[in-house]
């Protein structure tokens, strides 16, 4: 099909092993199951010519925020990618949604007493102080950037800068902080090869309620996330491949057309940002 159509495949959204037992186990990394399976998806990978093999979840679960689990997956996907690269020469990459880039727990208990979300007063309560690093911030801060790269998904850290604005410092004072994920891709523009061009249509949900965005079409005039900006913006070229992707263009039995039709729309949309 691929052949047919004049069509590169560069990744996908795959099997990456839910086992790991560490770098130093005497076990090895991961369960028989697991380390077969994921040798057996990097060949079929290798055979369709990927130069990325993926996941389309985070490094490991978004709503444990604690240090401790983000350490532990950037070891995982250090000794992942190093057994792909070796082997097949592809590098396997973890995704985003809106938690990923939600504020790090790396700090000491503190007590605090505003809400996080509007400021208001609460009753004091205590929770694990944050530095103001987000979780995939940090895992691409301790992971080897030879090695590990990420695919972000655009509307989903637009998301993320609506949903997560303030974190608790480690004195426990409400503090803001913007996320701009340009400015992030700017900063380690080689380790971003892939892109979601997913748009998006801003709500009037207020900051820190909602997603704030609904999906469209890619190139859509109600769009409110600039990816002419985005896409040309982000610094040093490796492979850079944005790919359009719409989580509720399906229209189901009463549009089983719709899909398609979006498809085209966005394909000539994201086309026409080429250059």
């Amino acid at each position: 099909f691929l052949d047919e159509f004049g069509l590169e495949a560069i990744g996908n959204h795959g099997f990456i092993p839910g086992t790991w037992f560490g770098p130093n186990s005497a076990n090895g990394t991961m369960s028989d199951n697991d380390y077969r399976r994921f040798l057996t998806e990097l060949e079929f990978a290798s055979i369709l010519g990927m130069p990325y093999m993926g996941t389309g979840s985070d490094p490991t679960s978004a709503t444990n925020r604690n240090i401790e689990p983000w350490t532990i997956a950037g070891e995982k996907w250090e000794a992942m990618n190093t057994l792909a690269i070796e082997q097949f020469g592809i590098r396997v990459y973890p995704h985003n949604h809106s938690p990923a880039y939600s504020f790090l727990q790396d700090g000491p208990l503190v007590t605090v007493t505003e809400d996080r979300l509007t400021g208001a007063p609460i009753p004091e309560t205590q929770v694990r102080g944050e530095s103001g690093i987000r979780l995939m911030e940090y895992y691409l801060d301790i992971t080897d950037p030879d090695l590990c790269q990420i695919e972000m998904d655009i509307f989903w850290a637009h998301v993320a800068r609506h949903q997560h604005r303030w974190y608790y410092n480690h004195d426990g004072v409400r503090t803001e902080k913007v996320f701009q994920p340009l400015e992030l891709v700017q900063s380690q523009a080689l380790r971003f090869p892939l892109y979601h061009a997913k748009d998006g249509d801003r709500t009037a949900d207020p900051v820190g309620v909602g997603n704030g965005y609904t999906m469209i079409p890619f190139g859509d005039p109600r769009s409110d996330i600039d990816f002419a900006a985005f896409l040309k913006g982000h610094g040093e070229r490796g492979y850079h491949n944005a790919n359009y992707e719409q989580d509720d263009a399906p229209g189901g039995s009463a549009d089983p057309g719709q899909s398609l039709r979006f498809s085209a729309v966005s394909a000539a949309n994201l086309n026409a940002l080429r250059g």
